[in-house]
């Protein structure tokens, strides 16, 4: 009886020592330990994924004048509960697979107008970190997109949740589009450009970059398409 307990003890101990470090290995890369935008900004990540030129022809498509192909994403962007401009407070929580970011409505264009005032979480499911053994990622938004910097209007596209039951904050999550669900309406990323390769860098270097491309083309063609969008909804 006496070698039972021992020996469970020792598991107990065991698997006690490997979460800790399990979890010093995550803070000590910033993720989980991350709480505001400049928490995220210190973080020395890598680009895991940007936007590549095999989706050039799609892009050039949406582009042309009566285009079937940008119809069906407005058509998916008008089906949000909720279309609207808001304010990221600089809070967040990040996760392997979700970013969920804090933001204060200021306009409704579509949905429940009850909400302007209001501060709620919006979460990125096609967002996140993911750890490989060598390095970190950086997070973001569809591998294309960065996630929404502070104090910076953006015209957002999410559907109801639910109450955050932990902080008593009304939850929703970005419309299934996933090219234009949040859209920086005070800046346009004109130049800045990334290579296929992977490179490290400082994510608060990126703060003042939307869409992440490796070709000059490809971001001309992200911005004329957004500026389509916002003209849309915010004439």
């Amino acid at each position: 009886m006496k070698k039972c307990i021992t020996v469970f003890l020792v598991l107990v101990f065991t698997a006690g020592v490997i979460g800790i470090i399990g979890k010093q290995h995550i803070y000590d890369c910033g993720i989980m330990s991350a709480k505001t935008i400049r928490d995220v900004n210190e973080i020395q990540c890598y680009l895991e994924v940007v936007d590549s030129e095999s989706q050039m022809k799609r892009y050039k498509k949406m582009l042309e004048e009566g285009s079937k192909e940008f119809m069906e994403e407005l058509d998916m962007l008008e089906e949000a509960d909720n279309i609207a401009v808001v304010v990221p407070t600089g809070n967040l929580k990040l996760y392997e697979t979700e970013v969920i970011q804090e933001v204060e409505v200021q306009e409704v264009k579509k949905g429940d107008t009850k909400l302007i005032g209001k501060t709620i979480m919006i979460e990125d499911l096609g967002a996140g970190f993911r750890l490989d053994k060598k390095k970190s990622t950086i997070p973001n938004c569809y591998s294309i997109q960065n996630i929404m910097q502070e104090n910076t209007k953006y015209l957002c596209f999410f559907n109801n949740i639910s109450l955050n039951q932990e902080n008593n904050i009304e939850q929703f999550h970005l419309a299934a589009s996933g090219l234009f669900d949040c859209l920086d309406l005070e800046h346009t990323n004109k130049t800045r450009l990334f290579p296929a390769k992977e490179e490290k860098y400082k994510f608060g270097d990126l703060a003042d970059v939307e869409f992440f491309c490796n070709s000059q083309e490809l971001l001309d063609a992200k911005n004329n398409l957004k500026e389509k969008v916002i003209e849309r909804y915010c004439g």
